[in-house]
């Protein structure tokens, strides 16, 4: 996994927030929770949600022009939290314009989430939103910062939409029999309750 820059990055950025809660740097002593809580996010799934989910949280500050404190009351969550909603849906079906091509893309998205996707390329284009996941689209197709957000957004469309009219079929011949989606089919699977 650290052989990967992506998740290198996203390992120490993770890693920082618990070593200075853990360490002791005057009393030269480490908490053994510093151990526990390693284990539950550096499993891989759990390194991108909690990566997507700050990215999310420092865009809904940036867009509301609210301080970092002010994100913290009560109404502001509520806010946050419906933004970080829309933001999981709209990525999702982002990542489905990468990872399939637009045929399977109609018979698999409602025409309110085509023209959603379609409105959010555009404004992504114009400049008029940033989450810090799409750097920018061209003919129509997402730019991800990297394409392990493409997979694990898609990954997660298909896991929330399993039990849509023909999702488990475009599963079962796109996604699992082709080795090309593998990291999807393992992020799907990881989603799945054990």
């Amino acid at each position: 996994m650290s052989e990967i820059p992506l998740f290198l990055s996203m390992e120490l950025e993770l890693l920082l927030p618990i070593v200075k809660q853990r360490v002791d740097l005057k009393s030269s002593t480490i908490s053994l929770e510093i151990v526990k809580q390693c284990d539950q996010r550096f499993e891989p799934l759990r390194m991108m949600e909690i990566f997507v989910e700050r990215k999310l949280n420092i865009a809904n500050t940036e867009k509301s022009g609210a301080t970092d404190a002010a994100g913290y009351t009560s109404g502001a969550r509520v806010n946050a939290d419906l933004q970080n909603e829309w933001n999981l849906r709209i990525h999702s079906l982002l990542a489905l314009h990468v990872v399939i091509d637009e045929k399977d893309r109609l018979s698999l998205l409602t025409s309110e989430e085509r023209k959603d996707a379609l409105q959010y390329i555009q404004n992504v284009n114009r400049g008029i939103v940033k989450s810090g996941i799409v750097d920018g689209a061209v003919d129509n197709v997402p730019i991800f910062i990297h394409r392990l957000f493409a997979e694990f957004f898609a990954a997660r469309w298909f896991y929330v939409h399993q039990d849509r009219d023909g999702v488990k079929e475009f599963l079962k011949w796109n996604i699992y029999d082709n080795n090309a989606k593998e990291e999807i089919k393992h992020l799907i699977d990881r989603m799945a309750p054990k």
